[in-house]
């Protein structure tokens, strides 16, 4: 992969509770912040209900356009209709296997004889694609899986929020950190402007530097006097060149809401 071109990836949340409404995607968000500031581009962020056909169809249409990296979340439980792991098998034309090593765990964490005081939820959750690489869920029962499709990294996490970030930070980052060639670096600062007198100005400079991103966040306004919230993302070679740039951009940006006579301060930074 060359180093001028940002790593893609693709997100697909499962879970008939998320697509009707009933608890938000924070996986998604959470995992598209991670990915961003190893300067990845996330094309799509997807959300299908656990329906068999509905997931196969999602993930085979983000295969068909060759992300580097497919990352999937939730669906991994010992319920009927948690079938995320069956819908990959059945999609990359994979048997199910039982992974011993997982069964191991699950035997000495549940401090029963062998497998079979195991129940058969615990053993669906042990049960992955022939071929992929089992992680152990350093917070919870459900195995990360890693698998791969031509050049596209496949992921398969668990849903639940705190298992699926371990996980992610265990099996997941390591590997995109060893393909991904950029950085990101992020200021929030906050103006005292409109949103339609800062959009020229954020124009101008993003024009002007190439790599950097930057948008005004209305909906965190809390009135119509108070500051409005800008984010400046850079993208860069390094973290210290995705800094650089950022600074860069911000002095060219404040100068510019200085000379209208508006005031502006620092946010957060990361």
């Amino acid at each position: 992969m060359s180093s001028e071109r940002p790593l893609q990836v693709e997100i697909c949340s499962v879970g008939t509770e998320i697509a009707m409404g009933r608890i938000q995607d924070t996986n998604s968000s959470w995992i598209a912040r991670r990915v961003a500031g190893l300067g990845a581009f996330i094309n799509r962020i997807t959300i299908v209900p656990d329906n068999e056909d509905y997931i196969v169809d999602a993930l085979a249409s983000a295969l068909a356009r060759h992300p580097d990296a497919l990352i999937i979340t939730g669906g991994m439980g010992p319920t009927d209709d948690d079938r995320t792991v069956a819908c990959v098998a059945r999609l990359l034309g994979l048997p199910l296997v039982e992974d011993e090593a997982t069964i191991e765990r699950f035997v000495k964490r549940r401090n029963v004889q062998d497998r079979s005081g195991l129940n058969p939820g615990a053993i669906k959750m042990a049960t992955v694609p022939q071929g992929a690489d089992v992680g152990a869920n350093p917070v919870g029962w459900a195995p990360a899986l890693h698998l791969k499709r031509d050049e596209t990294d496949i992921f398969v996490l668990p849903g639940p929020p705190k298992e699926m970030v371990a996980c992610f930070d265990a099996h997941v980052m390591p590997v995109l950190v060893q393909r991904a060639h950029r950085r990101t670096h992020c200021i929030r600062l906050a103006v005292e402007m409109y949103e339609s007198e800062v959009a020229p100005l954020m124009v101008a400079v993003q024009d002007g530097q190439h790599g950097v991103y930057m948008k005004a966040f209305v909906a965190l306004r809390n009135g119509p006097e108070d500051f409005l919230p800008v984010d400046l993302v850079a993208t860069g070679e390094s973290e210290e060149e995705a800094e650089r740039l950022s600074r860069e951009a911000l002095a060219s940006f404040t100068s510019m809401v200085e000379a209208k006579g508006k005031r502006w301060h620092l946010a957060d930074e990361n």
